[in-house]
């Protein structure tokens, strides 16, 4: 398993790309057993921080 410093840098690189079709799967499922979680829940948080950004951007 990675660690959190080389898990976060890139999934917060893959958040800023926009397109969810490119998150990495591999960098999700590192975050989920990291965190104990399911993967399905961290896709979940993922969504609404891209939803969130998209709503920042659109009401700059």
């Amino acid at each position: 398993m990675e660690n959190s410093s080389q898990i976060f840098p890139a999934l917060i690189k893959d958040i800023e790309s926009f397109d969810k079709k490119q998150l990495s799967s591999s960098n999700v499922d590192a975050l989920a057993a990291a965190l104990d979680l399911q993967p399905v829940d961290v896709w979940r948080c993922l969504n609404s921080l891209i939803q969130l950004r998209d709503y920042v951007n659109s009401n700059k």
